[in-house]
């Protein structure tokens, strides 16, 4: 599933002498059924960005030592992964934590690929207090790479949990021209039965442009305390059969229709997930892991 625009940063964005100035409902209005009462953000990921566009092409202009190519001339991608500061419960949980971080970076290294591993508490005050910390803090910190290496073409968010077990894959990034998102689903259980599981952001492509800063921006909504993530859960709940958290980035998908498009995916990365009230066994063999996965 690949989602695209014609042009996310077209118009102001391209014209460095435009106004900076920007509505935030119309910034995220897009992403929202129309007259919905939590439309207008009470939180936002800071700082608040606008003509990304241009501020990234005069950024890359000024800094020819860090080309948005790499070496082989492709797009430059960066792999985003986290884990929490402490050890694991037990030592096959570091020992497992220990393989999967060897895995993604021989992956990195064979492929030209740039890593992050981030292991420092990241979480916003706002997002702690949703109760929802470790798994709301990774919108912050993909915001925070986009703008601090406005180099990279391309975040790849990979679950900690998640292996690369096709060494030889190569990202198909020319399918993915003009596309700013793209994360594997299925588009008639999203469409047709808003099926909570119609997508998984266990592994996601998003493009660094202002698209995807204004998406970041209309997801984290859905986080606080309060009337914005009560509001939001009675929608989610109405909108999507067996809402679990995840929820929120299946609506932003979904609703509407037109904003995105659905292509084919490659399969050849397989990762674990966590299936809802059901956990799959850290030790291999045991579980119900779907084939070809290792956790």
């Amino acid at each position: 599933m690949s989602h695209s625009d014609d042009d996310p940063d077209a118009g102001p964005d391209d014209n460095d002498e435009a106004p900076t100035s920007t509505s935030s409902s119309a910034a995220t209005g897009d992403h929202y059924d129309c007259g919905a009462a939590w439309t207008t953000a009470n939180y936002r990921l800071q700082p608040r960005v606008t003509r990304w566009k241009a501020k990234r092409r005069r950024w890359l202009h000024q800094n020819p030592g860090f080309p948005s190519r790499d070496a082989r001339g492709g797009p430059r991608v960066l792999l985003v992964t986290a884990s929490p500061q402490g050890p694991c419960g037990s030592p096959d949980g570091d020992r497992f934590l220990l393989r999967a971080t060897k895995n993604r970076l021989d992956y990195c290294r064979l492929h030209g690929v740039d890593m992050v591993h981030a292991t420092a508490r990241l979480e916003d005050p706002e997002l702690r207090s949703a109760g929802y910390g470790d798994g709301w803090a990774k919108l912050a910190l993909l915001r925070r790479l986009m703008l601090a290496h406005p180099e990279v073409e391309w975040l790849w968010w990979l679950d900690v949990g998640a292996l690369v077990t096709d060494m030889g894959f190569e990202l198909p990034l020319a399918r993915y021209e003009g596309a700013h998102l793209v994360v594997r689903g299925d588009s008639y259980q999203l469409f047709q039965r808003r099926a909570w599981d119609a997508a998984s952001t266990a592994s996601f492509l998003l493009r660094n442009c202002q698209w995807s800063l204004d998406l970041l921006d209309a997801w984290v909504v859905m986080a606080p305390k309060g009337r914005a993530r009560h509001d939001a859960g009675e929608l989610l709940t109405a909108t999507l059969a067996g809402r679990p958290t995840t929820s929120p980035r299946l609506y932003t998908c979904s609703s509407p229709r037109r904003s995105g498009g659905w292509t084919g995916c490659t399969s050849r990365t397989s990762t674990t997930c966590t299936a809802s009230g059901r956990r799959w066994s850290a030790r291999e063999g045991h579980g119900e892991a779907p084939p070809g996965v290792r956790r």
